[in-house]
């Protein structure tokens, strides 16, 4: 029987639904994105372990130095939140040995990365060859593109250090799974299994709807937030000419 890891940022909608009350938690999209995709995967292997962040504004702009850890079980997914220190830069270090201790533990014969962020995909990488493990790489975005708009010169240069090696680790990846097949110029896929997954969504959440002219209709499902590009995306929509 083969064994599946998740390594990403997602909770139970239940728990998520607590945290969010309590103000305690950033990037919702990931969680929950990411938490479909844990679900669709339940449906497949008879258990599904996750390696979960628990995403918090860091310390001192939120007074938590240290994101403690927790436990979740949803059916069969079981979620390991580690405890990490969030402190800018030190928390990447914090992660990665968290996830290392988690993975040695867990012995996975798959690893499923979500995003191409490198203390996710850093420690997975190192311990390939040691586990023994094939690596599938979730692409919900190109990391070019998440959280461009630095201000500071130095943030904008550590970006781009973070870039180079984020995509040097993504060569190790097995397959990927892909929102778009423009991002099959940029990523490493060459003649590596690939998913297009244009959309996702769980069963409970269809429901019908009367047919209507839904022309000029565009769908931003991200966060709303300049750091994404959101001020260029609409810029884009009234310059394009499409009725309301």
């Amino acid at each position: 029987m083969k064994k599946i890891v998740f390594v990403g940022a997602c909770f139970p909608e239940s728990k998520l639904n607590e945290l969010i009350e309590a103000n305690d938690i950033d990037d919702i999209a990931a969680n929950v994105f990411g938490q479909k995709i844990c679900r669709a995967l339940s449906c497949i292997y008879d258990y599904v372990d996750v390696i979960s962040e628990h995403k918090c504004v860091r310390f001192p702009y939120r007074l938590k130095l240290i994101v403690q850890q927790s436990d979740d079980v949803l059916g069969n997914i079981k979620y390991h939140s580690y405890k990490y220190l969030n402190i800018i830069f030190f928390e990447r270090w914090s992660k990665t040995l968290k996830i290392k201790k988690a993975l040695k533990e867990l012995r996975p014969n798959i690893v499923v990365v979500y995003s191409m962020h490198t203390p996710y995909l850093k420690p997975v990488v190192e311990l390939q060859k040691c586990l023994n493990y094939k690596i599938v790489l979730v692409v919900p975005d190109l990391p070019e593109f998440m959280m461009a708009n630095r201000k500071s010169h130095l943030a904008r240069y550590l970006k781009a250090k973070d870039i180079v090696k984020v995509y040097q680790l993504s060569e190790k990846a097995d397959g990927f799974i892909i929102l778009s097949d423009y991002m099959c110029e940029r990523l490493p896929i060459h003649e590596k299994k690939t998913l297009l997954l244009e959309g996702i969504a769980d069963e409970k959440a269809l429901y019908k709807f009367e047919e209507s002219d839904r022309s000029g209709y565009i769908l931003y499902s991200g966060i709303v937030s300049h750091m994404y590009g959101l001020p260029e995306f609409i810029d884009s929509y009234v310059k394009s000419g499409i009725k309301e």
